[in-house]
């Protein structure tokens, strides 16, 4: 059986007082229409990524040294990728720096759609498989809280011949739909066809009240006994499912009523009690989606964080504002995000750049967070977790 050695960190370092035109402000003269960009948290995150003590299916009879390290033997011929998918620069992430890496990557190349940023790492180079595997990666950046201010908020239709429309209404696998799905939709748009954010607030709501989430099916995921990502009519037969299938779910709802939709992945981090100046538990990886409205732009929506009666007001070390305001986690959710997550990716489908070279490999999964391999020739390869997750140092 194949098991490997991976320590993947995303850190919090400090909070960022005072940053001008980033909305903020607790009356409303301080918040504008539409998203504000508020709360800028800066960031040092890690990947690693090692393997110990490769066994290779056909071993040399003598050892031979790896072209990458000459200090490092080679164990029998073979294939070993790595991919890293770093942060995702846009709306919530800024400023996005790589900061080190070692051993250089081989390559550093966008994914074949151009979304995401993917760092590359070709241990066999000439064919040989190493006695042992390391790499580490890391940025620094700055996210930022997504705050919905909807008074005054403009309104206007669609494009209905945009690229963007086109792309972001239709079925794809996993965001597919069925008859029940589609009629039950449809009673969410309200009278004014134009009012986008009431037809979308009603089917959040729906989703958030009778959803569930399956806390066995999650902790298969966590420890790495589930991988494979269900359609949306899954989970909406069975009302029960994980972050990704909720946004799924949420994205088809929206889509059957013509408002483009698509899933968003990263990493999220609960906060700790004690306040900023104490640790950031690291929670794991996280999807949830957004919403375009025309005017505005892409509107965050989180069902999972504000599902099953969320009714306690959101944190104040996730939204000051929000707290202030005594918005509940349920309502908050809906068009806000707090700065404790990482976006990675949005969208599913994530396409690997360089295309891998291992024969056979498999397609990249719907979705990864922190890394992907693809390696042949490989018998087996000793393991263990080098350490845990947690902050790392303050600037």
């Amino acid at each position: 059986m194949l098991n490997r050695l991976l320590l993947i960190g995303a850190l919090l370092c400090i909070l960022i007082p005072g940053c001008d035109n980033l909305g903020g402000g607790i009356k409303s003269g301080g918040l504008k229409a539409g998203i504000n960009y508020m709360q800028p948290i800066k960031w040092r995150m890690t990947y690693r990524f090692r393997v110990q003590q490769v066994n290779a299916t056909v071993p040399y009879l003598r050892e031979r040294k790896w072209s990458i390290d000459p200090n490092v033997p080679t164990v029998g011929d073979g294939t070993w990728e790595v991919w890293f998918a770093g942060p995702r620069e846009g709306e919530e992430i800024r400023d996005v720096k790589m900061t080190y890496n070692l051993p250089a990557p081989t390559a550093i190349e966008r994914d074949l759609d151009d979304d995401i940023e993917l760092v590359y790492y070709d241990f066999t180079p000439d064919g040989s498989l190493p006695k042992e595997i390391h790499a580490q990666v890391q940025w620094e950046f700055i996210t930022f809280e997504r705050y919905a201010y909807w008074d005054g908020m403009p309104k206007a239709p669609y494009d209905k011949t945009s690229d963007l429309y086109k792309k972001y209404t239709v079925q794809e696998k996993p965001i597919v739909w069925n008859k029940e799905m589609t009629n039950v939709s449809r009673k969410f748009v309200t009278d004014d066809p134009e009012d986008y954010k009431m037809t979308a607030l009603n089917t959040y709501n729906h989703v958030v009240t009778n959803f569930y989430y399956d806390h066995e099916q999650g902790a298969r995921t966590v420890f790495g006994g589930y991988t494979a990502m269900f359609d949306a009519t899954r989970c909406w037969i069975n009302k029960t499912g994980v972050c990704d299938e909720f946004a799924n779910v949420l994205c088809g709802m929206l889509r059957i009523n013509g408002i483009p939709a698509r899933p968003v992945a990263g990493f999220v981090h609960e906060v700790n009690a004690a306040g900023l100046d104490a640790d950031v538990r690291y929670a794991g990886g996280h999807a949830w989606a957004e919403f375009y409205m025309p005017e505005v732009g892409w509107v965050p929506l989180d069902p999972t964080w504000g599902m099953n009666g969320a009714r306690v007001n959101i944190d104040k070390f996730y939204s000051l504002t929000g707290h202030l305001r005594e918005i509940p986690k349920v309502d908050y959710y809906f068009g806000k995000t707090d700065p404790y997550r990482i976006t990675c990716f949005k969208d599913w489908d994530v396409k690997l750049n360089p295309k891998p070279k291992t024969p056979g490999a498999d397609p990249s999964e719907p979705w990864f967070l922190g890394y992907t391999d693809r390696n042949s020739g490989v018998e087996s390869i000793t393991f263990g977790w080098e350490g845990v997750p947690g902050k790392e140092s303050k600037y």
